[in-house]
């Protein structure tokens, strides 16, 4: 071989070296050579963190080894060229989740709550209700702790399968005490969380200990639990509204007339004509919270959140109410309303039925298209903030809210309900026919 060839051939090695070591440098760096656009480009990933963690997986088709372990609560699906993948994740005795994912250069796509529903439901037994009493039919089911609350269609109250004084269920705490109200007696009654068979009159308790503050024809209109202690109760009447203090016997008048109130931690919030103010039971302390908002439909519901509370009225106008600032409204058509359990996110139903999730952290707003031709009448979060129980009709959902790609998983759970509750401890739904009760048990 003479110079001239052997010099050829150096630099054909040499622009071969360049050329596959560029090659593999960029294939190590994580880009791939696309042949459509006949040009090298960075790849993205996908990762999926599933409930239950043993999920299968499979990407267009094709099974994908799932990699989550209890450390690793994950999996990377790396090295994808720029394209829309078809993500599939099973198990067995679950429904599947299904997703069409847009991959982009260089973005690794996550999607780190998904929760796979189990399809068989397991029936609850009434214990302590007899045949012939449920044959009543049931009207609801409510928690209290983790006591379940079941109210039939006569009035009867049961609680775990104990029968409750009283006709209505007024309010349940976490302690698993149940406020009760009598129709017959005109009386409100707490039982529980111990001993239920010896319920307290509160209705007697509160006229007696709150004697020096009534004034003439002052009556009780409502009372609920606080979130100051089990022991402290809050009292509504025609006029006012009161502490009850069930340790030291003892009432205490918080404000006059309210149009609504609620509780967070020490502070008792409430709304009149002056606007937003709160009370703390702990130090006594009043403020001025926020303006009244210009609307005089009256309060639906008060819900305290981090730092604000939310107000939503009869009307459907949905206001957001933070200290010192003037109210913002959030929504003009509310059905219902919901506040996620880390307060970050908000959903409600429009009249129109969607169901919108909304943001705290970002201020944006997101639709769910459900695609049901019944709109929903209640929502509840899931324990991971990231889903929703919601019911349509007669029908119990599961659905996700990340609408990010399409469809929206929506897994529906009962076709004829009459009335649903979620133990977020228990991560468990029941669910009523209006005969029987049901139990699932969604994967955490």
């Amino acid at each position: 071989m003479n110079l001239k060839k052997r010099r050829l051939l150096l630099l054909v090695m040499l622009f071969l070296f360049l050329l596959l070591g560029s090659f593999f440098i960029l294939y190590a760096l994580g880009d791939r050579f696309n042949f459509k656009k006949l040009s090298f480009e960075a790849t993205g990933g996908i990762y999926v963190a599933t409930s239950p963690l043993n999920a299968s997986l499979t990407l267009d088709g094709k099974p994908t080894p799932n990699t989550s372990d209890l450390i690793n609560t994950g999996t990377l699906i790396g090295n994808l060229p720029s394209g829309t993948y078809d993500l599939s994740v099973s198990a067995s005795g679950y429904s599947a989740w299904n997703k069409k994912i847009k991959v982009k250069p260089g973005i690794v796509t996550i999607y780190n709550n998904v929760v796979l529903v189990p399809k068989d439901a397991a029936r609850v037994s009434a214990a302590g209700i007899a045949t012939s009493t449920l044959q009543s039919g049931i009207s609801s089911l409510k928690l209290a702790g983790d006591n379940l609350a079941v109210v039939l269609s006569n009035g009867l109250l049961y609680l775990n399968g104990k029968k409750l004084v009283g006709n209505k269920i007024i309010d349940t705490g976490n302690s698993g005490a149940v406020i009760t109200y009598s129709y017959l007696a005109d009386a409100y009654y707490l039982s529980g969380p111990v001993d239920y068979s010896s319920p307290i009159n509160l209705s007697a308790e509160f006229y007696a200990d709150a004697l020096n503050l009534l004034s003439p024809g002052e009556y009780i209109t409502d009372i609920r639990f606080s979130s100051v202690s089990n022991q402290y109760l809050l009292v509504r009447t025609n006029l006012a509204l009161y502490g009850l203090n069930l340790g030291q016997h003892s009432a205490t008048l918080i404000s006059g007339r309210v149009s609504a109130y609620a509780s967070s931690g020490n502070e008792i919030y409430w709304l009149n004509k002056g606007g937003l103010e709160s009370y703390n039971a702990i130090f006594q302390i009043y403020r001025k919270f926020s303006v009244a908002p210009p609307d005089n439909s009256g309060v639906r519901n008060l819900i305290p959140l981090a730092s604000d509370l939310l107000a939503l009225y009869n009307d459907g106008n949905l206001f957001i109410l933070s200290g010192g600032q003037a109210p913002e409204v959030l929504a003009t058509d509310t059905v219902a309303m919901v506040a996620s359990s880390n307060s970050q996110g908000l959903a409600y139903i429009a009249s129109d039925g969607t169901i919108t999730e909304y943001s705290f952290l970002s201020g944006e707003r997101q639709k769910m298209a459900t695609g049901l031709p019944i709109s929903p009448s209640s929502l509840s979060w899931y324990a991971d903030d990231a889903h929703l129980f919601f019911q349509s009709g007669d029908s119990l959902y599961f659905s996700e809210i990340d609408g990010r790609n399409s469809p929206l998983n929506t897994v529906k759970i009962s076709s004829v309900t009459v009335s649903y509750v979620y133990d977020y401890a228990g991560n468990t739904v029941y669910f009523t026919d209006g005969q029987k009760i049901y139990r699932l048990v969604i994967p955490d």
